[in-house]
């Protein structure tokens, strides 16, 4: 924080007005979150796949939006009976870890995963961190466990939505400096956009994404989900979704993920060749 700020200070006091804000900041978003989602914690789970556009990162600190809300959540899990025994083992595997220096403490690069990971090596950051990993996982649970509207149909379009839109953004925000620049701010992103089209290293392309390995494998899990549902459900897609694939297939394909490649391929072939074998076994 030093680093983009010459008043930063961890001092904890009234004067310190940059920390209070710090502070002031979660305490509103908390606020928020208890009046806004609470009543809609039942479906938000279907529009998770808008995290990869909106990515909630708070400019110049290492909180994420996501984080306090999945955090909110997750305390709200906490005196649930099913996950007392996986919080116990999960805290006590921390204290563990942490007191026999299993933990190797060296210097992580967080520009990828800002405000889902430590910028520090100590030990109180580790701590920290730990715990709240421990709620974020909590958080999800619950709002898995609480989405009694869930609705499949609504998610694969959100994802095709989410994934067409990262695609345009990445492009437009590759077209312009400017552009570039207030995408960054406005979607919190957790590392500024490509400013240009051509592939870097690896010839990969992460565009709109701070890492072109994790957003191939996001195209590449609409891809499969989006088979999966016409295969087995019988989906059918509006017109203009079939623009979003090409959009998703450029950026997948752009994006050079190997693993991601790779597991696509893998796991396509297994789904037609049962989907086969299921068809002769009825004839």
């Amino acid at each position: 924080y030093t680093q983009n700020n010459l008043n930063f200070s961890t001092e904890i006091s009234f004067n310190n007005y940059l920390l209070m804000s710090y502070f002031l900041s979660i305490l509103i978003i908390s606020y928020f979150v208890s009046e806004i989602c609470s009543s809609r914690q039942d479906n938000l789970i279907i529009y998770f796949p808008f995290v990869f556009l909106f990515q909630g990162v708070v400019e110049g600190t290492n909180i994420n939006l996501f984080v306090i809300i999945l955090i909110f959540f997750g305390l709200q899990n906490i005196s649930n009976k099913k996950s007392r025994v996986y919080n116990f083992l999960a805290l006590l595997f921390v204290v563990f870890a942490i007191n026999n220096k299993l933990i190797v403490h060296n210097y992580f690069d967080i520009d990828k995963l800002r405000g889902f990971s430590s910028s520090s090596s100590s030990s109180f950051a580790m701590i920290f961190w730990s715990i709240s990993i421990v709620l974020i996982l909590n958080g999800i649970y619950f709002l898995v466990a609480n989405s009694n509207n869930f609705d499949y149909k609504i998610l694969i379009r959100n994802l095709i939505l989410s994934g067409f839109l990262v695609v345009f953004f990445g492009l437009l925000s590759s077209s312009s400096l400017l552009i570039n620049r207030l995408t960054y701010l406005f979607f919190g992103q957790n590392k500024v956009s490509s400013e240009s089209t051509f592939s870097v290293s690896g010839n990969s392309w992460r565009g709109f994404s701070p890492s072109a390995e994790m957003i191939g494998e996001f195209y590449g899990l609409i891809l499969l989900i989006s088979l999966l549902l016409f295969l087995n459900k019988k989906i059918s897609f509006k017109k203009y979704e079939y623009v979003f694939f090409v959009f998703i297939i450029y950026g997948f394909i752009r994006a050079n993920s190997v693993a991601a490649i790779i597991s696509l391929i893998a796991l396509t072939l297994l789904l037609l060749v049962k989907r086969n074998i299921r068809n002769l076994e009825f004839r």
